[in-house]
């Protein structure tokens, strides 16, 4: 019998037989177990505490099954989190560590140290300064916990400014950091970022820009391109009557107007405008003072009224919700649980959500928003949320072309269609400038070919300042391209709304950055569905099947704006992480012979869907792109895919074809593309397979696969 003096030391053990280790993949720690030393493996179970259960990182030999989630929890285990590779977060107490010794799934098991819990970006500004506070949003694993870490932090005079469901957001001392890390309930601990909405301020050297006198409604002067719409090729859709009728799409921004449905809001908006809400703290309206919210609905739904059909939404028929999400003191705060705010609109029937907004200084890092993004789409998998990819590109290393590592969050999120910034075809209105004269364009874009180029003369172009990937974990960002620079679309009525790139009368106004590309796309989506509910007769639409159709019909702009010279402005065919897939292109996504498979019960581990195409001639691309809604990835984690499927196609000389560009199986992302520009005639096997699904549904991945091109189904 041991005495109450004595510590309960359990040795927690790493097999000896360590040929097929793989790495942990923390963000804090990538680490090897086959590196680790014992003697730093073992936790303390002190006096009373044996049967408490502590967090470890248990880690199995093989890919995890159902069948092995199902026996932990038979036994009393709680599971938490997972952590590729095949690593679950367990709670355990001393028995169940014990008991695992008998298992010959087991790789290892690992405390869960705090240290693990806290991300880099937190640090004092001086060692010694131990009074420093950090605003820190805290990812709580179960909101059944969540009371004894609140009264922790009050007890302790910290400020608390939301808790959510998952979310504790506070000002914290540093010198009480590593004990909130040491809950047990605490999952991850991030710095909190304030959002930013992801209109471009576009500024040139002197800081004025001279606009042309507005004209009031002289409306025939304009080409058809100024909104953007055209580029992005809707004429075949709006011929068969697609135009978003019956669609709800919902916009989270700044609001529109001056927040009524009445005679002060923007005529284009009358038919369109169905509610607004005023999700922003200490504010009970939805106006919109800044003129962002009202040119970002233009551009969705607008139907031109005004202006007699010539400056139009992409879908200019659809129903539109609108979420202001300015507080009462100015700037922006959104619910720190985005579950609420994207259920209201989900509830009044919203299947698309529009987000002009990110977190400037992110870095492509998978952090607490885009995990509620990933997690909301997981649990309504036939809602896609449109995130802007951000403006932070730059040639900071004066190369003449822009930087990788600049895609924001939440746009970073699996589940997100991410929208990056290509350039619009206007040369009259707006801001008629080269990149190179703009303000701090010496440090962001120097140096030619980008420094010399108008910002809005080739529609192959990417905006220079659109966001770039891969995302920190080297997951393909942005998924798509759409005109970003000097689009013309709503002007608010508010008497405090910016003119934003220049008015072009009194109800229109011109704009740019990612912030004008997302609603672009936000429309063409509507009009896709639209075309699976009506002409497709399908009752449910996945947003896996949205994403895999607009991508795998985008239009690749490679080699870009500057043509085939050394240093590309793409460096390689779609995908890339400059234009994603490519720019939108709704006519060739919907009207060219393509086929589509909605797979909403999924591929268990070792499954397959194998089909055959029999290609009919060879002057058609050939092209297969399979998209699924992945389960949310832990914010603690240094990579984001958890549930992971491989598309191959096999052509009729038994040459195996992989994703995305590899010549492997693609680790990271959850949309792969197979592109064959020039198929042979023949016939294709295609395979889409479950390598790993640790976090199914019932355990099995729901997919949707879309194709292209001259083939026959067999």
């Amino acid at each position: 019998m041991l005495k109450k003096s004595l510590v309960v030391v359990v040795a927690v053990f790493v097999f000896s037989n360590l040929a097929h280790s793989i790495p942990i993949y923390l963000k804090k720690n990538i680490f090897d177990p086959e590196k680790i030393p014992v003697e730093r493996i073992e936790p303390l179970f002190s006096f009373g505490d044996e049967f408490k259960a502590q967090n470890f990182l248990v880690q199995f030999k093989s890919v995890i099954s159902e069948s092995l989630k199902q026996d932990l929890l038979s036994h009393n285990v709680e599971i938490l989190s997972y952590i590729p590779e095949n690593t679950l977060v367990l709670s355990l107490t001393r028995d169940q560590i014990i008991n695992f010794k008998n298992s010959s799934d087991i790789l290892g098991i690992f405390p869960l140290k705090f240290e693990y819990k806290i991300s880099e970006k937190i640090k004092p500004v001086s060692i010694f300064d131990k009074e420093t506070s950090f605003i820190l949003s805290i990812q709580i694993f179960d909101h059944q916990f969540q009371e004894e870490l609140i009264s922790f932090l009050e007890s302790n005079n910290q400020e608390i400014f939301v808790a959510s469901k998952k979310r504790v957001i506070a000002r914290i001392s540093y010198d009480l950091l590593y004990k909130v890390a040491q809950f047990s309930s605490v999952e991850w601990i991030e710095r909190y970022e304030e959002p930013q909405f992801l209109y471009y301020p576009m500024m040139t050297l002197d800081e004025k820009e001279p606009q042309e006198p507005p004209t009031e409604g002289d409306y025939d002067k304009l080409t058809g391109y100024e909104s953007g719409v055209r580029i992005l090729r809707t004429q075949l859709s709006y011929q068969m009557g697609l135009l978003g009728q019956r669609q709800i799409v919902a916009m989270a921004d700044t609001g529109v107007s001056q927040g009524k449905i009445d005679k002060t809001l923007h005529q284009d908006l009358k038919d369109r405008l169905l509610k607004g809400y005023a999700e922003g703290f200490f504010s009970n309206s939805w106006a919109d003072p800044l003129g962002h919210g009202t040119h970002v609905a233009g551009s969705i739904a607008g139907d031109g009224f005004t202006s007699k059909g010539k400056i139009r939404g992409t879908a200019y028929a659809s129903g539109l919700i609108v979420q202001s999400m300015m507080t009462g003191l100015g700037g922006m705060f959104p619910p720190q649980d985005l579950h609420r705010l994207f259920e209201k609109t989900y509830n009044d029937g919203a299947r698309i959500h529009s987000n002009s907004w990110g977190l400037p200084m992110s870095h492509g890092e998978y952090e607490s928003f885009s995990v509620d993004v990933d997690q909301f789409s997981w649990e309504f998998q036939d809602f896609l949320p449109v995130f802007a990819a951000g403006n932070n590109g730059g040639d900071f290393n004066k190369d003449g072309i822009i930087d990788e590592r600049s895609i924001l969050a939440p746009s970073v999120a699996k589940n997100s269609l991410s929208v990056g910034a290509s350039e619009n075809l206007v040369f009259v209105g707006g801001i008629q400038r080269k990149w190179g004269v703009l303000l701090d364009a010496d440090k962001k874009w120097g140096v030619p070919p980008i420094s010399e180029d108008l910002i809005s003369d080739n529609e192959n172009g990417v905006a220079a300042f659109s966001s770039r990937g891969p995302t920190a974990d080297g997951r393909l960002k942005p998924d798509v391209v759409a005109p970003g620079t000097n689009v013309l679309s709503l002007r608010s009525s508010h008497p405090d709304a910016e003119q934003l790139w220049g008015a072009y009368d009194s109800h229109y106004v011109w704009s740019g950055g990612t912030s004008m590309s997302t609603p672009l796309v936000t429309g063409s989506l509507a009009i896709i569905r639209q075309y699976y509910t009506e002409v497709e007769k399908l009752k449910f639409v996945s947003s896996a099947l949205l994403k895999a159709t607009i991508m795998n019909g985008a239009y690749d702009m490679y080699p870009g704006q500057f043509g085939d010279i050394e240093k590309k402005e793409l460096p390689h065919r779609r995908p890339n992480i400059h234009e994603g897939w490519g720019r939108v292109d709704i006519d060739n996504t919907l009207f060219k012979p393509f086929f589509y498979l909605d797979e909403r019960v999924g591929l268990p581990v070792g499954g397959k869907k194998t089909l055959k195409v029999k290609v009919l001639s060879l002057d058609k691309p050939l092209r297969f792109t399979m998209a699924y809604t992945d389960y949310p990835g832990s914010p603690s984690a240094s990579r984001a895919l958890v549930n992971d499927l491989d598309i191959t196609i096999t052509d009729p000389q038994g040459k195996i074809h992989f994703p995305n560009g590899l010549g492997k199986a693609d680790r990271l992302n959850n949309v792969e593309t197979i592109d064959i520009l020039q198929p042979v005639v023949g016939v294709y096997t295609v395979e889409v397979e479950g390598y790993q699904i640790p976090q199914g549904k019932n355990g099995k991945q729901p997919f949707a696969l879309v194709a292209s091109g001259d083939f026959q189904k067999l």
